[in-house]
């Protein structure tokens, strides 16, 4: 929208990191056929890393700015980032904060505290269906959480290897697979 500061200041960052945002479209396109490729790999984190940096420099830089929760939830959020996701959460303004982006950051920091053989917090997810299931009904089971985004290749290609892994299991009765979407619109995460 034009003449709208978040979208300026959002545009400003794109613009600012045009050739690492395009070298990244351009890599993760090409995952599927290079996953095993050690030098991909590299370049990948790499780049991915550049991103990072740049992310959280523009964040410490625009903690007033609603663009910076946008800039979190899209570069910054991930498994491994949870303790730099908390850190940038917490030192935006409340006016920087985007009620339904923060709640879903700060949903995702929540369960990122746990580890493997941590039990699940009281958590309700969405299904595609819409209906509700409720983390107190998979006790007992070992459950397993993938966050994921349409827009990243690299997420929806686990989904298919955890779905295809679920598939090869012979007690699916103990075992709990849901992959969590960080996309704000719900049709890009039911297609």
């Amino acid at each position: 929208i034009e003449g709208d500061s978040v979208n300026i200041k959002i545009g400003e960052f794109y613009n600012a990191n045009y050739n690492i945002l395009a070298k990244s479209d351009s890599l993760k396109s090409k995952f599927l056929s290079c996953y095993n490729d050690s030098a991909y790999i590299k370049t990948l984190n790499e780049n991915d890393s550049l991103i990072l940096k740049s992310a959280t420099q523009f964040v410490k830089d625009n903690f007033d700015s609603p663009a910076s929760t946008f800039i979190i939830y899209k570069y910054v959020v991930s498994s491994k980032n949870k303790n730099l996701t908390k850190q940038l959460i917490d030192i935006l303004t409340p006016q920087a904060k985007s009620y339904v982006i923060s709640a879903r950051i700060e949903h995702f920091a929540a369960l990122q505290k746990f580890d493997k053989g941590k039990i699940l917090p009281y958590t309700e997810l969405k299904s595609p269906k819409d209906s509700n299931e409720y983390s107190y009904t998979k006790k007992n089971k070992i459950t397993l959480l993938l966050f994921w985004d349409s827009s990243d290749s690299i997420s929806k290609n686990k989904i298919r290897e955890l779905n295809s892994y679920y598939d090869t299991l012979s007690t699916k009765d103990k075992v709990s697979l849901h992959a969590i979407s960080l996309d704000m619109d719900i049709e890009n995460w039911r297609n």
